[in-house]
C-alpha cells in the first residue's frame, strides 16, 4: 500500500471512529429523554399509591399536587425536547410522506391539551379536599366531573398521541448504527416501566366491569396495530429506532396490564357477576 492509501485509509477509519462516538452520544441523549419520561410515569403512580404523601401541605395544597403541577410538566418537556431533538439530527429518510411543520406543531398542540387536562385536574383535586361528598350539591358534581372522567381523558389520550406522532416523526430518521443489547434492555424496562405506571394511575381498580378504562384500551390498541402495521409493511427495525421501541414497549404494556387487571377481577366474582361483567366489558 503506498502511502496516499495508508493516508487516505486512516482518515476513512477515523472518520468512522468518530461517526460511531457520535451515534453513541445521540443515544445516550435519546435514551436521558426517555428516561426523563419515564421518571414522569414513576412520579406519578408514587403520588397516587402513596396517601402519607397527602399529608403534608404548603398554602392549603398537598406538596404532592404542587409536584405535579409545577415539576412534571417541566420534566416531560425537556425530555421531549431531547428525543425531538435528537430525532431531527439524524438523516433523513422518507419512508412516510409527511411534513415536519405539519406534524411537530400537531404534536405540540396536543402536548398543550395534556398540560391542560392535568391543569384541570390539579384544582379540581385540590377542591375535592375542601367540598363534602354530597350528589345533590352542584358544585360537589360538577367539581367530580372534571376531577374524574373529563380530566383524565385529556391528560392520558394527549400523551398517548403525543408519543404516538414523535413515533411517527422517527420513522424517517433512523438510526445508521443498531442499538445495543444494553440500550435495548434499557428502553424495554423504561417503556415497561412507563406503560404499567400509566395503567395504574389510569385504571379505576375498584370498578370490576372495567369503567372508563376500556376506551383508553381501545385507543392503546388501535395505535398499537397501527405501529406494528407500518413497521411490518415497510420492513423496518426496531433497533434503528429507540422511540418508536420505547412507545411500543408502552403500548403493549397498557395493554396487558389492563388485560391481566379484567381477567383478576374476573376469576373472583361469582356467575351472575361474571356474566354481568362480560355484559358490561364487551359492551360498546
Amino acid at each position: 500500500m503506498c502511502h496516499a492509501e495508508f493516508i487516505s485509509a486512516f482518515h476513512g477509519t477515523l472518520k468512522q471512529v468518530q461517526g460511531d462516538k457520535g451515534a453513541m452520544l445521540y443515544n445516550k441523549v435519546m435514551i436521558s429523554g426517555i428516561l426523563l419520561i419515564t421518571l414522569v410515569g414513576f412520579i406519578t403512580i408514587i403520588a397516587y399509591r402513596r396517601p402519607k404523601l397527602a399529608e403534608k401541605v404548603f398554602k392549603e395544597v398537598p406538596l404532592i399536587d404542587w409536584l405535579i403541577i409545577l415539576i412534571v410538566p417541566l420534566i416531560i418537556y425537556l425530555g421531549i425536547v431531547m428525543v425531538v431533538e435528537q430525532i431531527l439530527a439524524r438523516t433523513k429518510v422518507e419512508y412516510l410522506d409527511y411534513d415536519n411543520l405539519h406534524l411537530l406543531p400537531l404534536g405540540t398542540l396536543f402536548l398543550i391539551y395534556g398540560f391542560v387536562g392535568n391543569s384541570i385536574h390539579f384544582v379540581s383535586k385540590v377542591l375535592s379536599r375542601y367540598i363534602k361528598p354530597n350528589k345533590k350539591d352542584l358544585v360537589y358534581r360538577v367539581n367530580e366531573l372534571f376531577h374524574g372522567k373529563l380530566s383524565h381523558y385529556i391528560t392520558y389520550f394527549c400523551t398517548l398521541v403525543v408519543l404516538f406522532i414523535i413515533m411517527i416523526l422517527e420513522i424517517n430518521y433512523p438510526l445508521d448504527l443498531k442499538l445495543g443489547s444494553n440500550q435495548e434492555i434499557l428502553i424495554i424496562i423504561s417503556g415497561v416501566i412507563f406503560g404499567v405506571s400509566c395503567s395504574k394511575v389510569i385504571f379505576y381498580t375498584n370498578e370490576w366491569f372495567g369503567g372508563h378504562n376500556k376506551p383508553l384500551f381501545i385507543i392503546v390498541s388501535f395505535m398499537t396495530f397501527i405501529t406494528f402495521i407500518l413497521f411490518t409493511s415497510l420492513k423496518l427495525s426496531f433497533l434503528h429506532y429507540p422511540f418508536a421501541y420505547f412507545v411500543a414497549a408502552v403500548f403493549t404494556s397498557i395493554m396487558l396490564t389492563f388485560i391481566f387487571r379484567q381477567f383478576l377481577i374476573f376469576s373472583k366474582l361469582g356467575g351472575k357477576r361474571r356474566l354481568k361483567f362480560l355484559v358490561r366489558l364487551l359492551h360498546i
